[in-house]
């Protein structure tokens, strides 16, 4: 069962890492593209932590690290799906300006947030 549950954890994560590393030919939508898969894969692997804690003790004091970049992670997502679909509307061939970073400012301040409450 445990299998069932993580293989599309495993499938995201080797599609992220092989958008990352391979040779990017029409711009930054495949290096965007890696990172959602990478991003969503840790979702999905925090996700099935908290679905497992309840069976497994040790489980238990992971998950609040875990739990610490769930939140920025999540709501990262979105921002990462508007990158994703401008770099292919405007054909972006040059890398991710400071200008995109902007969208970053609810992730990265709900990170603070979590991290200060910690």
């Amino acid at each position: 069962m445990l299998f069932i549950l993580f293989f599309p954890i495993i499938i995201s994560f080797l599609i992220g890492l092989y958008l990352l590393i391979t040779q990017q030919k029409i711009g930054v939508s495949k290096r965007v593209l890696g990172v959602f898969f990478l991003f969503f894969s840790f979702a999905l692997f925090a996700i099935s932590l908290n679905f497992i804690r309840s069976f497994l003790e040790p489980i238990e004091q992971v998950f609040p690290y875990v739990e610490l970049l769930f939140y920025p992670v999540m709501l990262s997502l979105p921002v990462l799906v508007f990158l994703y679909i401008r770099s292919l509307v405007y054909n972006i061939k040059e890398r991710i300006g400071k200008e995109y970073f902007v969208h970053f400012f609810i992730p990265i301040q709900s990170f603070f947030l979590i991290l200060f409450l910690f």
